[in-house]
């Protein structure tokens, strides 16, 4: 449901940045037992760049898991941002020269009573809005799942096996908050990521230091431990053929040098002198000094 809310919330006065399509997807009890919240943000021809854009994330979410921009080349790259309180809720202030963003965080928020599951999202709108389009995960292993309002039939991801609820709600003026609930039972805790191959949804491209790459590499290993298992594999692997390679060169390099060697110092009776006499009867190979043959007994 979108409901009215004070204009003092808002900040359309202050920029002339316009969105043709948010899209946020909802997916709870995805790789964490919490909801996971993407936003995917595609800034209108109208918007000049670079810009200075504030997007409102729940202060209960303490800091954004990822905030990208998507280059020419197609791949996401990191931003930097910084974070203002406001209420319960934090502006996120991003410089983009980008008109396509990409955030992620994760709201603890996901009400667990036994097996029931109940996640109440909310979203103020600081932009005017072309098209807001709702995306709802429903978790795997997971029964009744009800989202209101409806965002109709859900279809089957055969990629990874999951269902999606879908729903493109149109224009969204600013000053305008939306509102979805999520409920479900859960048959088990096994998140749905956890069956999921380890394969990355989005490709991203570092642009910052040595430091803060292998940080952000320990950071997704230990959120998915299955990560764990295929990176042992995966080194595992590659030391194992290491090992082969400098076995089989250090076999190798000695077994055909001999080979060369051999066949090189290897003569022939004629190169070296040696006259060579067969018995004149059986043919028989004579050796020198023999005074008769050693097969048939005939005189040489």
């Amino acid at each position: 449901m979108v409901s009215l809310i004070a204009p003092g919330f808002t900040r359309q006065e202050e920029n002339l940045v316009k969105i043709s399509r948010m899209e946020i997807d909802l997916w709870p009890d995805y790789d964490r037992p919490q909801a996971l919240v993407i936003y995917k943000v595609q800034l209108s021809n109208e918007t000049e760049l670079p810009v200075r854009i504030n997007l409102r994330m729940p202060r209960a979410a303490i800091i954004p898991y990822k905030v990208a921009m998507r280059d020419l080349d197609g791949l996401l790259y990191n931003l930097e941002y910084s974070l203002e309180p406001q209420g319960s809720w934090y502006q996120l202030v991003i410089t983009t020269s980008s008109n396509e963003l990409y955030i992620e965080y994760y709201d603890p928020r996901l009400v667990r009573s036994e097996d029931e599951r109940i996640y109440d999202f909310s979203w103020i709108c600081d932009y005017p809005i072309d098209k807001l389009v709702i995306k709802a995960q429903q978790p795997r292993n997971s029964e009744g799942f009800t989202i209101v309002p409806s965002l109709g039939l859900g279809e089957l991801n055969i990629s990874d096996d999951l269902v999606y609820f879908t729903r493109d709600f149109g224009p969204l003026q600013t000053g305008i908050t939306f509102n979805a609930q999520l409920s479900y039972t859960r048959i088990n805790d096994e998140l749905s990521a956890s069956n999921l191959p380890v394969t990355a949804s989005t490709p991203f491209a570092q642009d910052t230091g040595f430091s803060y790459t292998v940080s952000n590499v320990i950071t997704q290993v230990l959120d998915n431990r299955s990560l764990v298992v295929a990176g042992t594999l995966i080194l595992g692997g590659i030391l194992l053929m290491v090992v082969v390679s400098m076995v089989a060169g250090s076999w190798a390099n000695p077994f055909s040098s001999w080979l060369k060697d051999s066949g090189k110092n290897k003569e022939s009776p004629e190169e070296l002198g040696i006259h060579i006499q067969y018995c004149p009867n059986c043919g028989k190979r004579i050796n020198p000094g023999d005074r008769y043959c050693r097969g048939c007994g005939n005189t040489i």
